[in-house]
């Protein structure tokens, strides 16, 4: 196997459930939501029964993401 490189970072893969959150009907605004980890930090807490709004200033992209 190729070795890795020591400088990459290894993903960071957050499991909700394993931080005991109770975000089912609680409510998150998550800036940045239209793309990169925005996007996918409002992504994982829709997962978790939350309701999300995003903000981003890219609007077109954050009416894609909403739609």
């Amino acid at each position: 196997p190729k070795p890795q490189n020591p400088k990459t970072p290894k993903p960071l893969i957050v499991d909700l459930n394993i931080l005991d959150m109770k975000l089912e009907g609680k409510t998150a605004i998550v800036t940045g939501g239209a793309s990169g980890l925005g996007f996918e930090t409002a992504k994982m807490l829709a997962a978790s029964g939350c309701n999300v709004a995003i903000a981003d200033l890219n609007e077109e992209l954050g009416n894609k993401v909403v739609a």
